[in-house]
């Protein structure tokens, strides 16, 4: 697992092997999770948690966020360890993402990009392979 800080309260990590990459965003006093990739490696997985563990203590349950409707990936190891997180995905029954995220119409049918606004960045997942833009 390659993990990177990209500003105070964001992160972008890659799982290589399973050539999958999340984002991390703290907004708002909550956690927001794009794509969330739990590592295959028992070691990494046992590192991610714990990590993860601490912020959800901090900050509360997780928010959820599928750049695609057809791209569960991991949310649903995030929910099992997390009961009561949300998962929001495009499609998902006309309701909005969390405060601070604006879904806008993907690349492909099915897919959406996510403007994550606190930080001016920019989220798409497959087929783009999760890309991360942020405004300078």
């Amino acid at each position: 697992m390659d993990v990177v800080r990209l500003e105070e309260g964001l992160w972008r990590w890659t799982v290589p092997l399973a050539g999958r990459a999340s984002v991390y965003a703290e907004i708002g006093g909550a956690i927001a999770l794009v794509d969330p990739a739990v590592p295959q490696d028992p070691d990494e997985e046992t590192r991610f948690w714990r990590a993860l563990d601490r912020d959800v203590e901090r900050l509360g349950l997780p928010h959820v966020l599928l750049t695609s409707d057809r791209d569960a990936r991991d949310a649903a190891a995030v929910v099992d360890r997390y009961p009561g997180a949300r998962v929001w995905r495009p499609g998902g029954g006309g309701e909005a993402p969390p405060p601070g995220v604006t879904a806008l119409p993907g690349p492909v049918a099915g897919s959406v990009l996510l403007w994550i606004e606190q930080y001016g960045a920019l989220v798409a997942g497959p087929p783009a392979r999760l890309a991360l833009t942020t405004a300078a």
